[in-house]
């Protein structure tokens, strides 16, 4: 598994944990190059309202818990329905 982030690639192996600090605009996202599916544990306080930006593409998440959550073009105007990404949705 790679670990992609503002810093670059680094090699994560089994059994090692990473850590981001809230607040921080430090984009990043795991890669798996591998021919076998990887499984990995995310932990968060999912912080209400959530409020996500993505810098490496035109997205962000705002979750407003009065009107649910909303994806969005970084200009603000909202992305169709069959364009939103699957992942990320906050549960019930």
């Amino acid at each position: 598994m790679t670990l992609h982030s503002d810093a670059g690639e680094t090699l994560v192996k089994a059994g090692q944990c990473l850590g981001f600090q809230a607040g921080v605009g430090d984009g990043h996202r795991l890669i798996n190059r591998g021919a076998t599916p990887a499984r990995y544990l995310v932990v968060g306080d999912r912080a209400s309202p959530e409020f996500v930006t993505y810098p490496d593409i035109d997205l962000l998440l705002d979750g407003d818990p009065a009107r649910g959550p909303r994806w969005l073009r970084k200009d603000g105007t909202p992305y169709p329905p069959e364009a939103q990404p699957k992942w990320g949705r906050p549960t019930k």
